[in-house]
């Protein structure tokens, strides 16, 4: 159970970007082709995604790749 914590914490940013954008792009799918209440169900996985992500990064802000480590 602690490889799966560690393995979300260490993911990219764009990894919870992309997360968003499918969520939006699949919930627009669902509701052209009529179906409103999974449309809407699917759109509300959006801010999930990105509190979620928001979450990691502010308990581990040096471990975004790129950042300089913080002594």
């Amino acid at each position: 159970m602690e490889d799966i914590f560690e393995t979300i914490e260490n993911l990219p940013s764009s990894v919870y970007y992309g997360g968003v954008a499918g969520s939006i792009l699949l919930s627009i799918g669902l509701f052209l082709t009529g179906k409103k209440h999974e449309a809407l169900f699917v759109g509300l996985w959006a801010p999930t995604i990105l509190n979620f992500g928001l979450y990691n990064k502010l308990l581990h802000p040096s471990r975004e790749p790129g950042t300089p480590d913080i002594p």
